[in-house]
């Protein structure tokens, strides 16, 4: 009764190699029958497939949204109150035994300052002389017995910061534009 009806059913690929030799109607339409039940197979999987990305595509965009909701919060709350920022070394650092340090003397805490104060003093000296031009004033002396050769005395000028600088082009000017 099952090879009179042999067309009405899918055939397996097993049978298809076996009846390839003698290839009949039935056969075809056993082959075609094969063919329509692994499309539908791939049909329904693909909308599976694709109903499981939607789904993931749904919950992204709700945990896109609470993940919002989140920074506005903090944002409004930010507004209302401040809100410490903290970064945290969770590197362990290892307990060093207390030393106390070596009490110094007077002389050698002089000679650790000594270069500290020169080199602060270097510093202080070449911001005055980029700063400041220096003019030598000669002083009038009202009585004759004083020297008439002293030397004067020098005053510190502010440079002008713009003198070398070239004015800006004139509005509408064609160096300007």
């Amino acid at each position: 009764v099952q090879d009179d009806k042999k067309w009405d059913r899918v055939w397996s690929t097993d049978e298809i190699r076996k009846n390839s030799a003698n290839w009949t109607l039935a056969g075809d339409v056993g082959l075609y029958n094969l063919l329509n039940e692994i499309s539908q197979n791939i049909i329904s999987r693909t909308h599976e497939v694709q109903n499981a990305v939607d789904s993931l595509i749904h919950n992204t965009k709700m945990v896109s949204v609470k993940v919002n909701n989140i920074m506005n919060d903090f944002h409004m709350l930010s507004n209302l109150q401040f809100v410490e920022n903290r970064v945290y070394d969770e590197e362990v650092q290892e307990s060093v035994p207390d030393t106390k340090p070596v009490e110094k003397t007077k002389e050698q805490r002089e000679a650790e300052m000594l270069p500290k104060i020169v080199k602060a003093l270097e510093l202080g000296m070449s911001v005055l002389d980029k700063a400041f031009n220096k003019i030598n004033v000669n002083e009038i002396s009202d009585s004759e017995d004083e020297d008439l050769s002293s030397e004067g005395r020098t005053i510190l000028e502010p440079k002008n910061p713009y003198e070398n600088r070239p004015l800006p082009f004139i509005i509408g000017s064609e160096e300007f534009m």
